[in-house]
């Protein structure tokens, strides 16, 4: 998972996305509903887009911010453990909760 704090590493991502999508800086911006200069400031200062500004920006490149934030082996343990999870009773997940609850 990408951490969201670190600014580079989101830029760069969604900088990979722009690229594999064959758009410009100007056309990613313009897709997202935002200011050129806000991503050349993102790449240029290292500032950090607000999440409503990520948000667009994955829109923009046809993913959403979870999967965005996500890499791939989160989101197939995620899949894996959700299955398991809805395979349990109402009862099975109180205890399931609790007990992972002690653990931490």
């Amino acid at each position: 998972m990408i951490d969201i704090y670190d600014s580079k590493a989101l830029y760069d991502k969604i900088d990979a996305m722009r690229k594999e999508k064959g758009l410009s800086i100007n056309g990613l911006a313009q897709e997202a509903g935002i200011s050129a200069m806000a991503l050349y400031h993102w790449r240029e200062r290292g500032s950090s887009p607000t999440l409503s500004v990520l948000d667009a920006l994955c829109s923009a490149l046809g993913t959403d911010l979870i999967h965005f934030l996500m890499d791939e082996n989160d989101i197939s343990e995620n899949k894996e453990l959700l299955s398991v999870w809805n395979r349990l009773s109402r009862e099975q997940q109180k205890r399931m909760l609790a007990l992972m609850k002690s653990m931490v």
